[in-house]
């Protein structure tokens, strides 16, 4: 008889008899769900920041020195990677792109922040913020 229909027998045959347990009535997992419920509760709740701009409570996996440190290494592989197509301050793109991004500095009150724009020739149209305020 192949392994798996044997298997599958034998599990059958115990529902069947009444002595298989459905693992959410298994009374050894209690103890594990109830510790792994209160290991993630606490790890939520001692990770939990508040927003400075809009006051909300958020998770934080990581701290602030850390986010500012990966922000710098991605902008790190992108500058390098994009070298070339990275337009000058002087760009009129650089230019107007810079206008709207202080409107929007402006308007969502993040003004007493420093912030990096720097502006790649692409076709296509994008743009994102790295952390450590640097806007691509």
């Amino acid at each position: 008889m192949n392994t798996s229909v044997a298997t599958n027998f034998t599990l059958l045959h115990k529902i069947i008899e009444r002595d298989y347990v459905p693992w959410y009535r298994n009374r050894n997992l209690l103890p594990v769900a109830a510790g792994m419920t209160a290991f993630g509760g606490a790890y939520y709740f001692s990770h939990r920041e508040e927003v400075p701009i809009s006051g909300r409570k958020r998770l934080m996996t990581v701290s602030a020195a850390e986010e500012r440190q990966l922000g710098s290494m991605a902008y790190y592989e992108i500058v390098t990677k994009y070298r070339s197509r990275i337009l000058s301050p002087r760009h009129e793109y650089s230019i107007f792109v810079r206008s709207v991004a202080e409107k929007i500095i402006r308007a969502s009150g993040m003004t007493d922040m420093q912030w990096e724009i720097n502006v790649i020739q692409s076709p296509e149209v994008n743009t994102f913020v790295l952390p450590g305020n640097i806007v691509l």
